[in-house]
């Protein structure tokens, strides 16, 4: 097995250790499940060659997916470690076939952090800052981080997709206006890909704006072969970095399809996902999470999601009529769902 030599390979081997952590969606999804774990061997053959995965590592993961998934109860352990053994070994996969890291527009967080530096109270009063402006007015701001949150069915996609179109065109939808067009960058990690175009060509046609196609960007787990890069990953974060380069605001739909290793009770194992978002925010862009709601109604897992965001919450019915002290803008959507933002003081919104 070769062995890397410099600091460069370190990126592709986390790389390699993320996908074989998160292989198993694609065993999951499989009509045929002994064909990807055999293509899963094969592909991992290249990376074991290259040296940034163990044969031992590959192995015993398979192996356990195998288990999991039923496949050793029906063919046989002979099988199973038959077709894991005999293409872990195959020649016939390129080397270095896997797409490049990029990391130069928004690094992975240092755990460590830089340098800190200080102003005087002079020069941080005197030093100008970009200031704030409503993307989708009245409840996302630039630089704002939002959470839309609603149990299954409710219309979180639908709102996500209405609220991509308007801001990407700069218009109106349900009551929120986009007061100018900004560029859009859609993450979906859940619909298959004809879904998606048969909703966005629905939007499309019913919308007074015409698409501005270089405003609005999709990466859809569909259209790659393991899906989208882990969000609760720091290491495959920096697959993102490049395609949010030019964006000013990136919809995350879903959490759960898009963050899968996260432990959605452990507030802890948010914060990779909220170091990203905030990195985001640092670096002049806005973030819109979408997520399941809960049995309470309120957004599922950690009270953490919640610190830095402002919630946009959809419930069917009239469940919105509770009282709240916050500031609320609320709209029913055509299937009388309503969503409604719960918004803090302009000096305090994410």
């Amino acid at each position: 097995m070769n062995t890397p030599t410099n600091g460069g390979d370190s990126e592709p081997r986390s790389y390699a250790e993320a996908r074989l952590r998160t292989c198993g969606r694609i065993i999951s999804l499989a009509p045929d499940k002994l064909a990807a774990l055999t293509n899963l061997a094969c592909g991992f053959a290249r990376d074991i060659r290259d040296g940034y995965l163990s044969q031992l590592a590959v192995a015993d993961r398979l192996h356990e997916l195998a288990d999991a998934y039923g496949l050793i109860a029906e063919h046989g352990i002979d099988v199973v470690q038959r077709a894991i053994a005999q293409n872990m070994e195959s020649e016939s996969a390129p080397a270095q076939a896997w797409p490049a890291l990029s990391h130069e527009a928004v690094p992975t967080p240092n755990p460590l952090g830089g340098p800190v530096t200080t102003l005087d109270v002079g020069e941080f009063l005197a030093r100008e800052f970009q200031p704030r402006e409503m993307m989708f007015a009245p409840w996302l701001p630039t630089q704002g981080i939002a959470m839309i949150h609603a149990e299954r069915g409710i219309g979180k996609t639908h709102v996500a997709l209405g609220t991509a179109w308007a801001i990407h065109v700069g218009a109106r939808f349900l009551r929120w206006t986009a007061p100018q067009p900004r560029r859009v960058l859609l993450l979906d990690g859940e619909m298959p890909a004809v879904a998606l175009k048969e909703r966005l060509a629905h939007i499309a046609e019913v919308s007074e704006y015409p698409a501005q196609r270089a405003n609005l960007k999709i990466a859809a787990a569909d259209l790659t072969r393991d899906g989208l890069p882990d969000l609760s990953d720091p290491a495959a974060q920096r697959l993102y970095s490049k395609v949010v380069e030019d964006a000013d605001l990136v919809i995350v739909d879903n959490i759960s399809a898009l963050c899968r290793m996260m432990k959605e009770n452990d507030a802890d194992a948010w914060t990779p996902v909220q170091n990203w978002a905030l990195q985001l925010r640092r670096a002049g862009k806005s973030v819109i999470l979408i997520h399941h709601a809960g049995k309470s109604g309120r957004q599922r897992g950690t009270s953490r999601k919640e610190e830095y965001s402002t919630p946009l919450s959809g419930y069917a019915g009239r469940r919105t009529t509770r009282r709240t002290r916050a500031p609320a803008s609320r709209c029913t959507t055509r299937n009388r769902a309503d969503f409604m933002a719960r918004m803090p003081s302009p000096s305090r919104r994410g």
